[in-house]
C-alpha cells in the first residue's frame, strides 16, 4: 500500500474554480437553517419510531428508537451550543467601545 504525502497544491486547490461564490452572511445564514431543518426532522423520526415502538409495531426495535432518540439529543444539543456562541459573540461585540 502507497500513501502519498500531503502537499499544499492540493490543499489550495481543494474547491473547485466553478463553485458558485455566496458571501458569508448568506453561507452562514444556509448553513445555520439546513442544520435546524436536520435537527428538527431528526428529532420527528426519534419521536415517530418511540411511539410505534411503545405501540409494539412490527419491525421497529427499541434499541433503534433509542438510538434514533440519543441521535436527536446530541443533534439538539449541537443546535443550542451553536446558538449559546451566537449570542454570546454578539454580546461581546455589543460591549465592545465605539
Amino acid at each position: 500500500m502507497d500513501i502519498k504525502p500531503v502537499s499544499f497544491s492540493s490543499i489550495a486547490n481543494f474547491g473547485s474554480p466553478s463553485e458558485k461564490k455566496v458571501s458569508a452572511q448568506q453561507g452562514f445564514e444556509d448553513m445555520l437553517l439546513s442544520q435546524i431543518n436536520e435537527t428538527n426532522q431528526v428529532m420527528q423520526e426519534a419521536r415517530d419510531m418511540t411511539e410505534k415502538a411503545a405501540l409494539g409495531n412490527a419491525g421497529v426495535d427499541i434499541h433503534d428508537a433509542q438510538i434514533a432518540s440519543a441521535r436527536a439529543d446530541v443533534h439538539f444539543r449541537l443546535m443550542v451550543q451553536v446558538r449559546n456562541k451566537a449570542l454570546e459573540a454578539y454580546k461581546e461585540i455589543m460591549n465592545m467601545p465605539v
